[in-house]
């Protein structure tokens, strides 16, 4: 190995021992090897990986675009569920990942790659031990460290698999209703991983968001509740995307992100369209959400 190529292999160490460290612990590698080969042209798999962190298989559906190459890089989105789904409900539901296909053949948007999270119904945060806290699977909330999984877990195995970018500029992190609040405060908490954040119809206040599971004193709401964020964090180079149905009751609570965004001169993307919080709205608004998902690296 010439000098050249030791120092790429010192710095890359560098940079990953960093990743996998949080809050001065160590965060131990996801063991990969018991994956399939990544896929090497266009298409999607669905995949599950050993989470250290959550001490269970954790799943990620990968759609890579027509005309995949794998010697280039692609702008990456990771998209989050919403409270009750799982990583299919972006390709199988709302089939997101064909028409991305169809768009980006026409040239309307860039060639991306699209990365569905399992996050189970955490909302994101790091809420303690993992845990499922009820016996229905579907509507059981479940703590654990989501967010660090996602930044120090799901990152690092996508990076290692597919040939994405790894600035934060193409990067994407996007979710609808429960997952519109997990990619808010993953996404402000983490300006430098995140370039873009989108959040479609997201569940930020309301008496189904249960502020009693997302805070505590060891995770005050002033450092987690993306609202009261938006009200302190400055936005740098952050991109956002706010979006909600007009019939939808969970619309006070996206216009009071928007007045704190703004009122801390933010420029944001907002929209709002007729529609009610259901699978009708969020497939009237794919097109949008592909366009300002394609915008973060034109």
């Amino acid at each position: 190995m010439n000098k050249k190529n030791v120092w790429i292999a010192v710095i890359m160490g560098a940079a990953l021992f960093g990743l996998f460290t949080a809050c001065g612990e160590k965060i131990a590698p996801v063991d990969t090897s018991g994956l399939p080969p990544a896929l090497t042209a266009a298409g999607t798999e669905r995949i599950s990986f050993p989470s250290n962190l959550l001490k269970k298989d954790m799943g990620l559906y990968i759609h890579l675009p027509q005309g995949f190459d794998s010697t280039k890089e692609y702008p990456v989105v990771y998209l989050l569920h919403g409270f009750g789904n799982t990583e299919i409900e972006w390709f199988e539901y709302h089939g997101l990942h064909t028409l991305a296909d169809t768009l980006t053949a026409k040239g309307s948007i860039p060639p991306m790659i699209l990365v569905a999270v399992q996050m189970d119904n955490s909302w994101g945060i790091d809420t303690g031990e993992p845990k499922q806290l009820s016996t229905n699977a579907r509507n059981s909330l479940y703590s654990g460290p989501y967010e660090t999984y996602m930044v120090h877990e799901v990152l690092p195995v996508v990076e290692q698999r597919y040939p994405v970018m790894r600035q934060k500029e193409g990067r994407t992190i996007a979710g609808i209703s429960m997952g519109g609040f997990a990619a808010l405060h993953i996404g402000l908490r983490n300006r430098k991983v995140f370039g873009s954040i989108a959040a479609h119809s997201p569940a930020l206040r309301g008496q189904h968001v249960p502020d009693w599971f997302m805070y505590a004193p060891d995770r005050p709401a002033e450092k987690n509740d993306p609202i009261l964020l938006a009200s302190r964090l400055k936005q740098g180079q952050t991109r956002i995307w706010l979006d909600c149905g007009e019939q939808d009751g969970l619309l006070p609570g996206v216009e009071e992100m928007k007045t704190a965004l703004e009122d801390n001169d933010w420029s944001i993307r907002y929209s709002t369209k007729p529609g009610k919080h259901n699978q009708d709205y969020w497939l009237s608004r794919l097109s949008d959400y592909l366009a300002f998902y394609g915008d973060a690296t034109r």
